[in-house]
């Protein structure tokens, strides 16, 4: 659990809010963006004619995978099983701690940004020339196929990168890049716009920074970390 007084939480607020501000503006501005990228895209002869090529070359699937819950598994998996190992704690959830909230990160930014689909319901650029078109609002609940804003692959990629980023930054760099190029492989694709993934990825990173706040190393009154042991804890 996090420990911080009344001024912490207000300044923490307030700087949530400024955050959101320019956050939202930089989501307004990149809708300019987002057909010039489109048909920019398809006049290189890449979307879907170039999915056709890149599927099966090692660096499209190596971005691809990075937004499936299955690749993050795999990774957790490991972090897991290097913890048992080096981590002494009475709880056992302190050793489990890294790994698990990494996968639990991956999970939710996919789970945020599929429900976010079914709300806006804005579908995919290839259905429609890199045109905006709205399904009616909930009409895609049971199947979110077609759906577009936010992309889940960048929310899956984005919530396993952050989450690993705040627990082992040096390795958080490698991961954050990957989320950058598996976003890209997605617009190269023409399944999502430009806006699609960059909400997918602040959604999910947002949420990542929620899970580790709530469940992540305790910290004192001053921010920091209550003990070593706590940042493998």
């Amino acid at each position: 659990m996090n420990y911080f007084t009344k001024r912490q939480r207000s300044r923490r607020r307030i700087a949530f809010l400024r955050q959101a501000a320019i956050l939202a503006v930089i989501f307004l501005l990149l809708h300019l963006l987002d057909k010039p990228l489109y048909l920019l895209i398809e006049s290189r002869g890449l979307g879907h004619e170039g999915k056709d090529r890149n599927e099966g070359k090692d660096w499209y699937d190596l971005l691809h995978i990075t937004g499936s819950l299955l690749t993050w598994a795999v990774i957790c998996s490991a972090i897991v099983l290097h913890d048992r190992r080096v981590v002494f704690a009475r709880k056992a959830w302190r050793v489990y701690r890294r790994g698990v909230l990494i996968f639990a990160s991956a999970v939710a930014g996919g789970i945020v940004t599929e429900l976010g689909k079914v709300l806006i319901a804005r579908e995919r650029p290839s259905n429609h020339g890199g045109d905006y078109h709205f399904r009616p609002i909930f009409s895609s609940l049971l199947d979110s196929g077609g759906l577009g804003l936010p992309s889940s692959h960048a929310g899956v990629a984005f919530g396993g990168a952050a989450m690993l980023a705040m627990f082992m930054p040096g390795a958080g760099v490698i991961a954050m890049a990957l989320a950058v190029g598996c976003a890209i492989s997605r617009m190269l694709t023409s399944a999502h716009f430009l806006t699609d993934v960059f909400l997918g990825a602040v959604l999910a990173m947002w949420t990542a920074k929620l899970l580790y706040r709530a469940f992540g190393p305790d910290r004192g009154p001053d921010g920091s970390v209550a003990n070593a042991r706590a940042r493998l804890g």
